[in-house]
């Protein structure tokens, strides 16, 4: 079966007992998900992060995680913020048994006047962090971005600003998130290629799932799968270049009442997508 993990439902878990949420995650665990993506700061600030990591690794599935919170502006303070935080994350994940190589996606901080400048400073924050990360068994990955998620002066909606971060840091442990909804949102609003260059597709160490479409001029995205149709080129792609990653289901859940059945529903259309492509 293929890698499928899912974004963390966190208001199904405040809202379940300890028992409920256990019994939920088995009904992920026979589905066959693979890992759960855990935002940084939910780790880090929430009470009962040790029952969460103690069922997840009860029920044999793994973590990943991504970094939500802003740099601090000065980048050598936010090289020392950052590194902080990665002993207190391992710190939590050895405790709790998850003793294991785990990714990290970061978005590349906004930048205000001066791009270029910008570029050479945030290469340098990710190769300082990424060669600390090497002995707490992390991936730092960056995410590539559409036009206009986030809203700002983002870096990594642009392919060639990607393969300026790999072409300075070769490190094993250093990669990138692919984000097939926001590349797709691209490809609507702009005509954009649907496909990462060799250059990225071969450092692809995680993938976004999500669709993105226009409806009525509006473009929409961080939504459920439907009929895969909306992707299938980008999937294919990632099976015809053997990638053997995690594919992650990325969605903004908070309108849909049975977020589970969300998931295991696509969980299987996934999963029999990747199964069937592998086989053709």
């Amino acid at each position: 079966m293929a890698k499928i993990g899912i974004c963390f439902p966190a208001k199904d878990f405040l809202r379940l007992s300890e028992t409920e949420f256990n019994q939920y995650l088995e009904r992920f665990q026979k589905k066959g998900l693979y890992s759960i993506d855990l935002y940084t700061e939910f780790l880090l600030k929430h009470k009962p992060t040790n029952i969460l990591l103690k069922q997840i690794k009860k029920n044999k599935l793994k973590i990943t995680m991504h970094y939500n919170e802003e740099f601090p502006k000065d980048t050598k303070e936010a090289i020392k913020h950052i590194k902080k935080q990665l002993k207190e994350l391992r710190k939590i994940l050895d405790t709790n048994q998850h003793r294991y190589q785990i990714n990290i996606v970061f978005h590349i901080p906004d930048y205000q006047d001066n791009k270029y400048a910008h570029v050479k400073e945030m290469i340098y924050l990710f190769q300082e962090i990424t060669d600390f990360a090497k002995k707490l068994r992390f991936n730092i990955l960056i995410e590539t971005l559409s036009n206009n998620h986030p809203a700002g002066n983002h870096l990594g909606n642009d392919f060639s600003e990607i393969v300026l971060f790999l072409n300075n840091i070769p490190a094993k442990n250093f990669g990138v998130c692919w984000d097939l909804g926001h590349t797709r949102l691209n490809h609507l609003e702009n005509k954009e290629t649907l496909f990462v260059p060799p250059k990225i597709i071969n450092r692809i160490k995680f993938t976004h799932v999500h669709n993105a479409y226009q409806q009525n001029g509006e473009y929409n995205e961080h939504i459920p799968l439907t009929d895969l149709k909306l992707q299938s080129a980008e999937l294919k792609y990632l099976i015809q270049n053997n990638y053997k990653g995690i594919y992650s289901l990325e969605y903004g859940l908070e309108r849909l009442p049975e977020n589970i059945d969300v998931y295991l529903d696509n969980i299987q259309k996934l999963n029999n997508f990747i199964e069937k492509n592998k086989e053709d």
